[in-house]
């Protein structure tokens, strides 16, 4: 598991009250990587864990963690703040 650089994410609220780090888009301009989002649990333990779909949820396959955001919600890139 890799450290977690916060320059190109920013917290989102895909869905009232669930809270993840989403890519930026001048981070996915830096990595390459696609949108995505990450368990906020995960990165307070300085771990990058990608949420996945399981059972119409997102999943943390690290901390077990279910973010109850439908399926229908998808990653997107969010606006930096000015700091990448």
């Amino acid at each position: 598991m890799m450290a977690v650089d916060l320059r190109h994410y920013r917290i989102a609220e895909p869905t009232d009250g669930v809270f993840v780090y989403a890519l930026t888009e001048e981070g996915h301009e830096n990595t390459g990587e696609p949108a995505h989002w990450l368990c906020r649990k995960c990165v307070s333990n300085d771990k990058k864990s990608i949420l996945s779909i399981f059972d119409d949820e997102w999943y943390c396959d690290t901390c077990n963690l279910f973010a109850r955001v439908e399926r229908e919600y998808c990653p997107e890139f969010v606006e930096s703040d000015g700091r990448d």
